[in-house]
């Protein structure tokens, strides 16, 4: 895994779908071709298993580190699983 110079903010709210999961493969590819870390907030009640599966895939392959943190409200369901594969993961006081 490469050193970043600059953070990528990538937010995941609403229900994860295969138009998120395209979203996120694109910013995690735009991140890794200027060496940026990624900065994911999350605020999502879950969705699409196929979606969460594809998203999950993207950061398994990402050649710079993923940020994972959980504002607003909550990530459950899908959201806990793209969460997990995130190399770092925190989240605000209060979330879910």
């Amino acid at each position: 895994m490469r050193k970043a110079t600059a953070l990528l903010r990538v937010e995941l709210s609403g229900v994860i779908d295969s138009a998120l999961a395209e979203y996120v493969r694109r910013a995690v590819e735009e991140a890794s071709s200027n060496n940026y870390a990624v900065l994911m907030l999350l605020n999502t009640p879950g969705g699409s298993l196929d979606a969460a599966l594809n998203i999950i895939e993207t950061l398994r392959g990402s050649s710079v580190p993923v940020i994972g943190y959980v504002v607003g409200r909550w990530a459950v369901s899908a959201g806990t699983l793209i969460l997990f594969c995130t190399h770092v993961a925190a989240m605000q006081p209060g979330t879910v």
